[in-house]
C-alpha cells in the first residue's frame, strides 16, 4: 500500500513559494509580454516559447500575445489563476499562456525557496526544521511507519 499526502497551497507559502495574490501578480507580471520589434517586457522564456512555436503560423503568434495580455489585465479581478483558467476553458490560446506562467512561476520561486535542492550538494534538512509543513510530514510519516510495522 502507498501513502499520498494532499496538502493544501498554505504549506508552499512556508517554504517560499507563492500562492494566492502574490502568485496572480507574478503570473500577470510574466505575461506583461510587449514588442517593438523585438520583446521589450514580460518574461523572455514565455516569449522565445510562444515565438518558437507560432512564428511560422500566419496570427498565431499575436493571438497569443494577445491572450497573455488578456490574462495580465484580468487577474487582479479574477478569485485565482485556477479560476481565470477555468473561466475560459476551451480558449487554448489563454490556457497555454497561463500555464507557462504558471510553471515559470513555480520554477524560480522554488530556486529561492527552503526545497531547493543543488544537485552537487546533499540535501540540508535542517532548514525546515523550524517549518510547520516538516512537523506535519514528520508526524504522519510516524502513523505510516506505525501502521505498516502491525499491518505487514
Amino acid at each position: 500500500m502507498k501513502t499520498v499526502f494532499i496538502i493544501g497551497a498554505g504549506a508552499s507559502a512556508e517554504v517560499g513559494l507563492p500562492v494566492g495574490n502574490l502568485l496572480k501578480l507574478q503570473i500577470a507580471g510574466l505575461l506583461n509580454i510587449e514588442y517593438d520589434h523585438v520583446q521589450t517586457k514580460g518574461d523572455r522564456k514565455i516569449g522565445e516559447a510562444l515565438e518558437n512555436k507560432f512564428a511560422s503560423v500566419q496570427g498565431a503568434l499575436q493571438k497569443h500575445v494577445e491572450a497573455a495580455r488578456c490574462i495580465r489585465n484580468a487577474l487582479p479581478s479574477a478569485p485565482s489563476i485556477d479560476n481565470f483558467i477555468d473561466s475560459h476553458r476551451g480558449n487554448e490560446s489563454i490556457e497555454l499562456c497561463a500555464k507557462l506562467a504558471i510553471i515559470r512561476s513555480i520554477l524560480t520561486a522554488e530556486k529561492n525557496s527552503m526545497l531547493f535542492v543543488d544537485s552537487s550538494k546533499p540535501m540540508d534538512f535542517r532548514k525546515l526544521e523550524k517549518n510547520g509543513l516538516a512537523t506535519f510530514l514528520n508526524s504522519k510519516m510516524k502513523d505510516v511507519i506505525r501502521w505498516k510495522s502491525k499491518n505487514g
